[in-house]
């Protein structure tokens, strides 16, 4: 505003110095020749080449805004057994990885090995071991029960916990891995950090319902009080 001042009227460089707050002209000449690489005398001159910044303006993004629905209950142990592999934790990676292994269980037939769950479909669990920096373990499996053979399959057992739930919006079949992934994004950026809980050392579970078309799922994240986190670690 100084330089358009300076170089489009007759005004003195002392009462712009002042206009902007300089107590100098000085002061004011030395900040005016750093930032437009000449004098305010030079650029009285028509044709002086000067630089123009666009007004600062404050854009405030609200967060937060969308529910997040989800309820806590406490579960007694089960066993799982069903089917395993590897997966990369990068995202994307993960996304695709995840997705490919669900193909690969339906195109080999697997699905018509292992049962579905009375109540839904199938579960997978993940972390459930170490395997490595940035890879975690990751099953579809059934839950248990006394009558099933699980001869050929791995079994987890799941000790008794308290489990955040989550569930998902209903979409077509093929987005509910993006649909899972943004869910437990906002887990970990907007609800863990503002939740008097922390992540338990458990694996975490997610449910799936619905039909061949539509899906949703219910992610169970087991959690531990913080004064519980604290008391653990002291002892």
């Amino acid at each position: 505003m100084a330089a358009f001042e300076l170089n489009h009227s007759g005004v003195k460089i002392t009462d712009v110095a002042l206009k902007y707050g300089y107590m100098s002209v000085d002061a004011f000449s030395r900040a005016f020749k750093t930032l437009h690489g000449l004098t305010p005398q030079q650029a009285k001159v028509r044709g002086a080449r000067l630089k123009a910044y666009p007004k600062i303006t404050f854009h405030i993004s609200i967060k937060g805004s969308a529910e997040l629905n989800y309820r806590i209950e406490e579960k007694t142990e089960f066993t799982v057994f069903g089917v395993e592999t590897i997966l990369h934790m990068d995202n994307e990676r993960y996304k695709t990885e995840a997705l490919n292994f669900w193909k690969k269980f339906y195109r080999t037939g697997m699905n018509l090995v292992l049962r579905p769950n009375p109540d839904g479909l199938y579960l997978a669990i993940m972390g459930y071991e170490d395997v490595g920096v940035s890879k975690m373990p990751f099953m579809i499996c059934s839950v248990k029960k006394e009558s099933d053979d699980t001869s050929g399959f791995r079994e987890i057992y799941i000790s008794a916990a308290t489990w955040a739930i989550f569930p998902t919006e209903v979409v077509p079949r093929s987005q509910i891995a993006g649909s899972i992934q943004d869910v437990m994004n906002r887990i970990f950026t907007e609800w863990l950090p503002t939740a008097c809980y922390e992540y338990a050392s458990l694996p975490h579970c997610e449910f799936y319902y619905g039909t061949e078309e539509n899906r949703y799922c219910e992610i169970w994240l087991p959690i531990i009080k913080v004064q519980e986190s604290i008391k653990d670690n002291l002892q």
